[in-house]
């Protein structure tokens, strides 16, 4: 997830035109576990620091699977709102994790993985019965992702994911917590376009 947002927040700003901005990214040493039950005691010190806080966490593996994505999210976010991150963050559930977010472009996605099969990845998906022929993303899109790096022998690694989200256009990504943070980035970081 770290590598994924390296990739893609700098170039959010330039292709939507909004003000510039820098960012950290840390990692909760309990992973998402510990984002849910955690992430206001760990972000309690940035809070002077920085001007806003975005927490993404996947849904999968959180240990909260019985709530749904927007449960999370408002769970997290009342926690965060009262130490002092009202309308300063933005909690990002990932539904069901974010491998969710890789699956938009297969030319990128089989440059990434360095895909040498004859048949294409998307048609390979379907064909394994890993998506359906109609469908942009496979039905496990982490599980999809494992085999076909299996097929194409190439080692997993975060590197993929950075390489992945610094080229692959997210123009059509239709996943809502995708969607989410995009929003809210253009909240943020919009600029003045009206001249006085």
């Amino acid at each position: 997830m770290q590598f994924l947002i390296k990739g893609v927040l700098p170039r959010i700003s330039r292709i939507e035109g909004l003000m510039d901005f820098t960012f950290d990214s840390f990692i909760h040493p309990y992973r998402d576990p510990g984002i849910f039950n955690e992430a206001d005691e760990f972000l309690r010190p940035f809070s002077k620091k920085y001007s806003y806080a975005i927490v993404m966490l996947d849904h999968a593996g959180s240990g909260q699977e019985k709530m749904n994505r927007k449960e999370i999210e408002k769970a997290i976010t009342a926690k965060l709102n009262r130490i002092g991150w009202e309308r300063r963050n933005a909690v990002i559930c990932i539904q069901p994790e974010l491998e969710n977010w890789i699956w938009v472009n297969q030319v990128k996605m089989q440059e990434a993985i360095s895909w040498q099969e004859e048949m294409g990845l998307y048609d390979w998906l379907h064909q394994s019965g890993l998506k359906n022929k109609k469908e942009v993303k496979p039905y496990d899109p982490k599980g999809a992702f494992e085999k076909a790096l299996k097929i194409a022998h190439t080692p997993r690694s975060s590197s993929l994911y950075l390489n992945l989200a610094k080229k692959a256009s997210y123009k059509k990504c239709i996943d809502p917590a995708f969607n989410k943070m995009l929003s809210q980035l253009k909240e943020w970081f919009k600029t003045d376009v009206c001249q006085k």
